[in-house]
């Protein structure tokens, strides 16, 4: 019988009754998808393994594909997807926080143990034998794709405009939460370059996809001012 090892890496998340994360907004009025089921590679000089990112409406996609790692980025008290009880065996990470980057009432930010948590996972990860690395979030747009830049950064000082790059190869539309990368920056002592990436890469997606700009504004973001 095959066994599903999955390690959570926050303890079990409090219930909240405050307004839902913008997420939720987003999955009743979803972008277009950015990345088929099929794992991309980011190149091995960044990470030996492929990287897929996607939202919960995705994950079914991605049962036959070898998953063998997951990341997920869960808003507080979210029951576990069901999608993912349908892999086969696999290591799951969960981290537990709203896609805001400012404080409201009944809002759990991503704070800064959260991002050491990440970092944890992603020097795990490096010595762990991972063959597929799935990343996803609400949406498969901010903190997954968040969270993926910072993985690929994590052991690449100096590289950080190229992780971006990387992830915005595996998901083409990708608007990562700022304050993940903010706290990213300052924990790996990148003295800003990690936030200066992220503006140069706000600026080539509202570029590419001018609609993306109307879809955060709505959702109260405050990214267009990073």
């Amino acid at each position: 019988m095959r066994v599903l090892k999955c390690v959570i890496i926050k303890d079990e998340p409090p219930v909240r009754t405050g307004v839902p994360s913008p997420a939720h907004a987003l999955i009743k009025r979803p972008m277009p998808r950015g990345s088929s089921p099929a794992a991309i590679s980011p190149g091995p000089d960044l990470v030996p393994y492929k990287l897929s990112i996607c939202g919960l409406l995705e994950l079914g996609d991605f049962v036959e594909t070898g998953v063998t790692h997951v990341i997920s980025v869960l808003d507080p008290a979210w029951p576990e997807p069901p999608p993912l009880r349908r892999f086969g065996p696999h290591e799951r990470f969960t981290l537990y926080f709203h896609d805001e980057v400012l404080p409201s009432p009944g809002v759990d930010l991503p704070e800064p143990n959260d991002i050491k948590r990440l970092l944890e996972i992603g020097r795990y990860l490096a010595g762990a034998p991972v063959g597929h690395l799935l990343v996803h979030c609400h949406v498969g747009q901010s903190r997954s794709t968040a969270a993926a830049v910072i993985l690929l950064a994590q052991n690449h000082p100096g590289r950080e405009a190229d992780a971006f790059a990387a992830v915005a190869r595996v998901r083409e539309r990708c608007w990562p939460n700022s304050r993940m990368i903010a706290m990213a920056d300052r924990m790996m002592r990148r003295n800003g370059r990690l936030i200066l990436a992220l503006r140069q890469h706000y600026a080539l997606m509202a570029q590419r996809f001018p609609e993306m700009i109307d879809l955060i504004r709505d959702t109260g973001r405050t990214e267009l001012t990073v």
